[in-house]
């Protein structure tokens, strides 16, 4: 099994997911009613569009607020363009974000309905690159991905990859100023 990068390649929204929101949403009068299982439908295509983003770019800023790793920041920004490695044990990492379904019927917007995006990565191991102070690229070993979306309490989509053995570094997207 190939290693997932991107946020979309954990967790895929369906319509009946969104509907489901949509559908909670409503009851709590936080949406219109009657919503088509159409507009779900784009909804989830617009909501996986915005999952198409980098999950090691996401973790990164889980990764940086690690003391272990703020020292090494300092460090790499003592040694300009010198790499400087961080080594990190068994540890558990948390990102939670928020994406919006911002609807419209016609040009009148309808109340935004808030969904809450989990990602928790449990890695046995993983080794940071720090270069002047921005975290560049990360060698985890092996772990695992859990995503979760939810509207409120109630949990719509969630995804748990097996553990991988993830070869070599992977250099991140956007290094993350530290």
């Amino acid at each position: 099994m190939s290693e997932p990068r991107k946020v979309r390649e954990l967790i895929h929204v369906s319509r009946e997911q969104v509907g489901s929101a949509l559908q909670l949403a409503q009851r709590d009068g936080a949406a219109a009613p009657g919503i088509t299982g159409f507009v779900a439908e784009l909804a989830a295509e617009e909501l996986n569009g915005t999952l198409d983003v980098d999950a090691y770019d996401l973790l990164a800023g889980a990764w940086a607020k690690a003391k272990a790793v703020k020292d090494a920041a300092a460090k790499s920004r003592a040694t300009p363009g010198k790499p400087t490695v961080v080594a990190l044990g068994r540890h558990e990492l948390k990102h939670t974000c928020n994406p919006v379904l911002a609807l419209y019927m016609g040009d009148v917007p309808l109340p935004e309905v808030r969904l809450t995006l989990e990602l928790v990565a449990r890695f046995d191991s993983a080794e940071l690159c720090l270069k002047d102070g921005r975290l560049a690229s990360i060698s985890p070993g092996s772990g695992s991905v859990a995503a979760k979306l939810k509207y409120r309490s109630t949990t719509l989509a969630e995804e748990t990859t097996p553990t991988l053995k993830i070869p070599g570094a992977i250099a991140l997207e956007h290094p993350l100023e530290v």
